[in-house]
């Protein structure tokens, strides 16, 4: 049986103690998409829809092949080890008909399929690029779309290069020029193009977007067995031989949305927590499970890609998936004050869209999901953010509230929820009790508290503790303290509402949301940059290590006020900014932070994603310091500490001196358990535990994980060590060796991994 931790609501005078419950945990909980599931079609995959026919051979190394059909520009890879063929097209007569209406090839048809019947649907198959363009004038556009087919006055070169080929192409329809590249390499393929390349020939005709080879990789609904990875949150598969509830196609872009182009008003509950964002610039798809697959990564201009993926059933009969690069958006410009009118208009100028995007061809053991994140870690090592292993010593991580505001009779009131002595005392019980490595994060430091401080964390509050008290926290050996910094939003009560200028979007307006803390804008991202430079100096020169930055590693937006900046220079200048802090719930243009916090765990949670997988945390872990959600919110504590040591990530908790029953009528009501007192022993229990295990696996990186069955998990790392994860209440037998019910069993290598 699990133990079900509770901690009742403060809805009482004082929280109260931990008080533990047995529960039975259903095998339909670990059977749902918030766990991986075991890989149930393992056929050879074999395409029968390759129509590898008229080819010019192009390049080769020793893995690969590249061919193309010099007619329309497909291409086509051939994966030696594996003897396998990917391709950018299908055959696309799989499902034609005789005069007597029965199939023509009949071993190709299902009784269901749709065919490729239409031309528009045949052409866009077959051609290499997509475009979306808009037509008609500035204030009142038409966004249309355009393959290199769509007119027979529209061309193509195709010209021979060391390395691939590359071709000048022109959209007669849109009179839009642009070049494609497209190269070999060790391991893929690079596909480019450079914005010098596009010519727009016709004023009132302006490109919108663009995708290149997005029939690549396509599979026929469960012909072949295998999936799509799509980092989704942590990661999610979307799984060919399990596509119900996915009916129609899934879009999202990069990084979340831009504000600069979305509504002129939104509620971030809806739009940016309950949905995840796509949290890395990779998706990935399978063809046969360990047998081949490929990982595509959006090196070039992500924070302006979409991914885009088709299922079955929804126009054609296959599964495809691609980037679509948005060069131009159209958005609403307000007539008046109230906004009761507004036009559609669209942007005036291109998006600085450089497309650099890698394929990278896995085989073998290598094709999976794991396969999948060591070839992104390769990425991230290459990039520079990820440099040196992890130390020895086993981190937790504490984010303690010092103090809140809330609402008073007239402006808010301050209350304080812990002294810097508290802190010390906490600190050197827990190492007494072994924790050697310790980060913390002070957040609420100020006068104001923590509610809205938007930028004014300093001058620390004398209430809190004099300097000489901080800087005994300090000195103490094996202790990280940094100063907590939410640098974006604006709250209206805030006094530094009227010190910064908010970002102005395209449509001349603020970005304005509302959260549990009030009504806030969004800060210029300039202003935001110069502020934390400032406070991170003002900070250090306290005696902080570095800042915790909250919101900016998952929140990119363009601004168009005074001080114009771009996504991509936001993206660009926050990714430099983080170099060497801390930062909560990162995307992967803050990889190159130092710890990372609140590491998302799970996905949107769509009836289309069937499995929950740690891509993300499979690349980086070995590299940096990545903690989950607050352990204080663990419903099922034991079934909680298990995925985390699952997806590997550290202990992290919030706490107070203070009970949290004094927040019930502030906006950090949520945190409804935080006193350090009734969690001490409990953070040392699960802080031991966490610790045995990964104790053994400090610096590793994870180069298999398996699940046999529903309800186990089996970790490798790169020291040969695998950790047999239990979620079941039973005990199970693998490999000849027992795994404790809901237990981590340390494991030799099991013969057949």
């Amino acid at each position: 049986m699990a133990s079900l931790y509770l901690v009742q609501p403060t809805n009482i005078m004082e929280e109260s103690p931990i008080v533990f419950r047995d529960v039975s945990v259903p095998i339909s909980y670990l059977a749902s998409s918030r766990f991986t599931q075991p890989d149930q079609d393992l056929r050879d995959s074999v395409n029968p829809y390759i129509d590898n026919v008229a080819l010019e051979f192009v390049s080769e190394n020793n893995l690969l092949e590249l061919h193309v059909n010099p007619t329309n520009l497909a291409i086509y890879i051939y994966q030696k080890e594996t003897d396998y063929w990917w391709s950018s097209t299908v055959f696309k007569d799989y499902a034609a008909l005789d005069e007597n209406d029965n199939p023509i090839y009949p071993e190709l048809t299902n009784e269901n399929d749709r065919g490729l019947r239409s031309t528009l649907w045949r052409n866009k198959v077959d051609s290499p690029v997509w475009i979306g363009y808009f037509g008609g004038s500035l204030e009142s556009p038409q966004f249309r779309e355009e393959n290199i087919f769509d007119s027979s006055m529209s061309s193509f070169s195709f010209e021979k290069t060391s390395s691939g080929f590359s071709s000048n192409m022109y959209f007669a329809i849109s009179e839009i020029e642009m070049r494609l590249e497209v190269s070999l390499t060790e391991s893929g393929l690079v596909y480019e193009i450079n914005p010098e390349s596009f010519i727009e020939h016709d004023d009132d005709k302006r490109l919108a977007e663009i995708a290149i080879y997005p029939f690549f990789g396509a599979a026929k609904r469960d012909v072949i067995p295998g999936y799509l990875m799509v980092p989704d949150g942590v990661g999610t598969l979307f799984r060919f031989d399990n596509y119900d509830g996915f009916e129609s196609v899934y879009e999202k872009p990069f990084y979340g949305k831009d504000f600069a182009i979305s509504q002129l008003s939104s509620d971030t509950s809806s739009t940016i927590i309950s949905d995840q964002s796509l949290s890395a610039n990779a998706y990935g798809m399978v063809h046969g499970i360990d047998q081949q697959g490929f990982l595509t990564i959006i090196d070039g201009s992500p924070s302006y890609a979409n991914l885009v993926v088709y299922p079955p059933d929804v126009i054609t009969d296959f599964f495809f998936a691609y980037a679509a690069y948005t060069i131009r958006s159209s958005y609403r410009q307000p007539l008046n004050q109230s906004q009761t009118n507004s036009i559609l208009r669209i942007q005036e100028d291109m998006n600085p869209v450089h497309i650099y995007q890698k394929t990278e061809l896995l085989e073998n053991s290598n094709a999976n999901y794991v396969g999948m994140a060591q070839a992104y870690q390769s990425y991230l090592i290459a990039r520079g953010d990820l440099t040196e292993r992890n130390s020895d010593n086993i981190p937790m991580h504490l984010d303690i509230l010092m103090s809140e505001s809330k609402k008073a009779f007239i402006g808010r009131n301050t209350f304080e929820m812990t002294h810097i002595n508290d802190v010390i005392e906490l600190v050197q019980t827990l190492k007494i009790n072994g924790v050697e490595d310790i980060i913390l994060t002070l957040r609420g430091t100020s006068t104001s508290g923590y509610s809205g401080t938007s930028l004014k964390e300093l001058p620390i509050s004398a209430s809190l503790g004099s300097i000489s008290e901080f800087q005994a926290l300090f000195d103490i050996t094996g202790v990280t303290t940094q100063l907590y910094v939410e640098p974006t939003h604006l709250y209206e009560y805030s006094s530094q509402a009227r010190r910064y200028d908010a970002a102005i979007g395209r449509h001349l307006l603020s970005y304005r949301f509302s959260d549990a803390y009030g009504t806030y804008d969004m800060i210029d991202p300039n202003g935001l940059l110069i502020a934390v430079e400032a406070l991170k100096a003002e900070a250090i020169a306290f005696g902080f290590d570095s800042l915790a930055l909250d919101t900016i590693g998952h929140t990119i937006y363009s601004s168009f006020g005074n001080t114009p900046m771009l996504r991509s220079e936001m993206q660009h200048a926050v990714s430099v900014l983080l170099q060497d802090q801390s930062v909560y719930m990162p995307y992967d243009f803050a990889f190159n932070a130092t710890n990372l916090f609140h590491v998302i765990s799970d996905h949107s949670m769509h009836a289309k994603m069937k499995d929950t997988i740690p891509f993300i945390t499979l690349a980086l872990t070995g590299y940096k310091s990545t903690f989950g959600r607050f352990h204080n919110f663990f419903g099922n504590i034991q079934h909680e500490l298990l995925r985390m040591i699952d997806f590997h990530l550290y202990p992290s908790f919030i706490l107070s001196k203070e009970s949290a029953y004094a927040l019930l009528n502030s906006p950090s009501n949520m945190w409804y358990t935080t006193d350090m007192d009734i969690w001490q022993d409990e953070m040392i229990r699960q802080y031991n535990y966490m610790s045995s295990v990964y104790s053994l696996v400090s610096g590793e990186t994870i180069v298999s994980r398996n699940v046999p069955e529903i309800g186990i998990s089996l970790v490798t790392y790169s020291n040969g060590i695998t950790l047999g994860i239990n979620y079941l209440d039973v005990e199970v037998v693998y490999s000849g060796i027992r795994l404790n019910p809901l237990d981590v069993t340390v494991m030799e290598v099991p013969s057949d991994s």
